[in-house]
């Protein structure tokens, strides 16, 4: 019976070691490469729960226990304060969810039954399960023509111009193009911003403004907004032939 429990007992603390190692190297890997540090943090809940294991504590069970219950209440603490805060003390009288509500319900009353929209694969979902209205782009990106098709929508937030971007809307026939406004403040935050990918993708491209961030503070020709709150806006696509005979017809003068 001693040697079956020495034996589960090595065993078990082979798989700490393999764990702790593990997580070394995932660690390693996230701060040597950003986008890979979600690997860190998965493995760090795998490691979690070990602290409160009765492995560290087989002599001392109420050390065991004070450690549990200190996790315990460690883990509250920080999901109480912000609920506390958003709750007491908002930053702002409306949230992210209020602005996405708010469109849907523009969308539902303004736009054509059958207005085929473009936008963010986090809320484009969205947009297809309240409104009903037909998307050209969602979340399944491991689908490869989906994949190509959220490229084409995403080329929205590159420095791209106008003429190469509306000809991929052209022939993706999207009419409504949904922008979330706060990817588009011609400004990069961190290697993980939608424009510093766009520019590692496209470097010819530096030199000019992001094409989102135009959309949102001036008119451009084909590029109509429509709607707009503190998230997102709402990009109305229209036709060339459209723009070209807005041009060149006249208004009739009005005889006194």
């Amino acid at each position: 019976e001693a040697s079956k429990a020495d034996y589960h007992s090595d065993i078990t603390g082979f798989h700490y070691v393999y764990s702790f190692v593990q997580m070394a190297v995932f660690t390693a890997l996230g701060l040597s490469v950003k986008k890979l540090f979600f690997l860190c943090f998965t493995q760090g809940c795998v490691i979690a729960p070990t602290i409160c294991s009765k492995f560290w504590y087989r002599k001392q069970r109420n050390i065991f226990w004070a450690v549990s219950l200190a996790v315990f209440l460690t883990s509250m603490v920080n999901p109480g304060l912000v609920n506390i805060r958003e709750e007491y003390f908002p930053t702002r009288p409306g949230h992210a969810s209020d602005d996405l509500d708010s469109m849907l319900e523009w969308i539902k009353i303004n736009t054509e039954r059958d207005a085929v929209f473009a936008g963010p694969v986090e809320i484009i979902g969205t947009v297809h399960l309240v409104t009903r209205r037909p998307i050209v782009n969602h979340a399944h990106l491991e689908i490869r023509h989906i994949h190509e098709r959220t490229e084409h929508v995403y080329s929205v937030f590159s420095r791209q111009q106008s003429s190469d971007i509306y000809n991929q809307y052209s022939q993706l026939k999207v009419q409504y193009l949904i922008i979330s406004l706060q990817d588009c403040s011609n400004e990069i935050r961190d290697e993980c911003d939608l424009l510093s990918i766009w520019d590692d993708l496209q470097p010819s491209n530096r030199k000019y403004p992001q094409f989102c961030s135009e959309l949102a503070n001036k008119n451009i020709p084909s590029f109509l907004k429509v709607f707009s709150n503190d998230y997102y806006g709402i990009i109305k696509m229209f036709s060339q032939s459209v723009q070209i005979n807005l041009k060149l017809s006249k208004m009739p003068e009005k005889v006194m």
